[in-house]
């Protein structure tokens, strides 16, 4: 698991048919539109999703995402503010 929240979890996982590549798989309800927003979006900042699948028997959705390393975005967020930066 690389972090959870209200939306649902984020995991890493390989895949296999692509030599192993690391791949960041968000798993949630399928009842938002998240998918059909960020699949509109194109910035630098925002992650694109690559695929989504849907599992109508667990009405739950997985949004595969590149995966880079480093650290989440709640840790950059508590260092600048514990630095007094906005």
């Amino acid at each position: 698991v690389l972090g959870s929240g209200g939306a649902g979890r984020v995991f890493l996982a390989r895949d296999a048919t692509l030599g192993g590549k690391r791949l960041a798989l968000k798993l949630a309800s399928d009842r938002s539109e998240e998918a059909s927003l960020q699949g509109r979006l194109d910035h630098p900042h925002i992650m694109p999703v690559t695929l989504v699948e849907h599992d109508p028997e667990t009405d739950l959705r997985v949004l595969c995402m590149p995966y880079y390393d480093g650290c989440p975005l709640t840790t950059v967020i508590e260092r600048a503010q514990a630095k007094g930066r906005p």
